[in-house]
Parts: structure tokens; sequence; C-alpha cells
């Protein structure tokens, strides 16, 4: 390929990141059923609504909202309502979230016997599953499944509660 070629190559890639923010953008998920604000401000039209777990690309920030863009629609999110991946590749998950992670982490959650249902919906008996997942596997016991408390809920080292003795024991469940 001749050097002309490489060069044009580069000028039309340059153009289109500057062109297509969306493209070169980071991406996020919606926590839970969110409204996407067309500026940064709760008074702020409405452009459209997006249900918990929906992917956006991040456009910029503003303050405490984050500027996305979903599909066509292009607007703000208040940012405490978008989560990213860490580094081990897990979302942090609190109460209050609602989507389809929370539903997976209340399945696992259930299956080592410190939740009795799986809902979708971070809830304060979640909350409180979490917390006591993590005081029994020597995690920070803060009722938030960051990193550290998914890696080992996921894993095959996950303690099960003392009360999980005297019950007879749930097959885990692998899902692909």
């Amino acid at each position: 390929m001749s050097s002309r070629m490489c060069a044009l190559l580069l000028v039309v890639a340059m153009l289109i990141s500057v062109a297509c923010p969306a493209v070169a953008s980071e991406k996020a998920l919606t926590r839970c059923d969110v409204l996407i604000r067309k500026s940064a401000s709760t008074s702020a039209a409405r452009v459209t609504t997006l249900k918990g777990g929906t992917e956006v690309a991040v456009l910029g920030k503003s303050g405490s909202w984050t500027q996305v863009q979903y599909s066509s629609y292009k607007g703000y999110i208040y940012s405490s309502y978008l989560m990213t991946k860490s580094s081990d590749g897990y979302y942090t998950l609190k109460e209050g979230d609602e989507n389809a992670y929370v539903l997976d982490l209340q399945r696992e959650l259930v299956a080592l016997n410190y939740l009795d249902t799986a809902t979708g919906e971070y809830d304060s008996e979640t909350y409180a599953a979490v917390k006591a997942f993590q005081k029994a596997n020597n995690l920070q016991a803060d009722g938030i499944a960051g990193p550290a408390t998914q890696k080992k809920l996921y894993s095959q080292a996950a303690e099960q509660p003392l009360r999980a003795a005297l019950l007879p024991a749930r097959p885990r469940t692998i899902t692909c």
C-alpha cells in the first residue's frame, strides 16, 4: 500500500472519530430505568426513557451529569444512574439498581443460600444477603457488590453462610 493511501486512510479515520464521537467513546449501562434529558438539569425536557441495563455511549461529563448517546438520541443522564465496568470486568451493583446483572447476582446468592428469591431488583433483602456473603468471605461488608465481592461470589471458593450447613444444599447453576 502506498504511503499516500495510508495517509488518506489515517485522515479518514481521524475525521470519523471527530465527526462521530460515539464511535470512539466509552460505554456505560443504566442502573435502572432512567430519563435522557435535553440538558444537564432535572428540569430539562425529556428526550426518551431507557430501561435498566441499557448500554449507552458516553460522550462527556458535565458536573454530576454524563452526556450520552443511545441510538439516535443524545442527551444527559445523572451520572449516579450509570455504571461502567471495572478492569476486572464487573459492574458495581448497589441498592436501587434494577437490571439483568442484579438478577445474575441474586441467582448466585440464592444458589449459595444467602437469598430466597431473585427478582432483578437490588432491594434491602439483596443488600443484606450481599453483606452476609461479604462477612462470611472476609470481604469489606458494605452491602455493595463491587468487583472483589462478585469475583469471590462467582468463584468455586465462595463460602456459604453458617445456616447453610443445616439446609439441604442447592445445586449451583452455571449459565453461559
